[in-house]
């Protein structure tokens, strides 16, 4: 992402910050970012590969440690695609399975 892309996301979504988390985001409690979002559109995010770790939850309902994405970068804006099209922790569980399976 560059630093033009950076200053238009932030611009776009200034003033739909929330005070607290949407009620139907799940996320652990130790997770505190800098502003909430109601989820409005869905993101393709590029990576390196997938990676165990302790801080995230994803996948801890199958795996020690949670799955997360190591080098994420934001790549684009998928407009085409509805929220019921993102990808979902079974997607995530499921990708880092295969990809796994191969080693």
């Amino acid at each position: 992402m560059n630093d033009q892309v950076l200053a238009e996301l932030s611009d776009k979504y200034e003033s739909k910050t929330l005070i607290n988390k949407p009620e139907k985001v799940l996320v652990n409690p130790r997770m505190k970012p800098d502003y909430w979002l109601e989820p409005l559109e869905v993101w393709e995010i590029g990576y390196q590969n997938f990676t165990l770790s302790p801080i995230y939850d994803i996948g801890r309902m199958k795996f020690e440690n949670g799955i997360s994405l190591r080098f994420p970068r934001f790549i684009r804006c998928r407009c085409d695609k509805s929220l019921n099209c993102a990808t979902t922790v079974s997607d995530i569980i499921e990708m880092y399975e295969r990809l796994n399976s191969r080693s």
